[in-house]
């Protein structure tokens, strides 16, 4: 996580203030307290949130999983994922579809 508790006190206070002016020009003090407050809480569990986000984003955990070959679970994940590789066929196809077009004339089909 970036940054430390004092960013999140201080989202807080600033959601704190603006919510209570907002809210203090047209209601009673202690309602304007109250709101204040969840004010507070809101932007406080905002800022926690971006913190966590922006760790995650700008701090990612390559090997967090254990999955890697070197690690020693490998013999417990082998052969739970399987890389496949086919041979290219690109020409085989290309003369499949240049035949077809041969015998593809103009909305009819030739006989074969």
């Amino acid at each position: 996580m970036i940054g430390n508790y004092r960013i999140n006190l201080g989202a807080g206070i600033v959601g704190f203030i603006l919510t209570f002016f907002v809210a203090y020009s047209s209601n009673v003090l202690m309602t304007s307290l109250i709101r204040g407050l969840i004010g507070f809480v809101a932007w406080f569990v905002l800022a926690y949130g971006l913190r966590w986000g922006l760790g995650l984003l700008l701090n990612p955990q390559i090997e967090g999983n254990g999955y890697g070959y070197d690690s020693p679970n490998a013999q417990d994940q082998r052969g739970s994922q399987v890389d496949i590789k086919i041979e290219d066929d690109g020409q085989e196809l290309n003369d499949l579809l240049k035949s077809g077009q041969n015998r593809f004339i103009w909305g009819r089909s030739s006989a074969i």
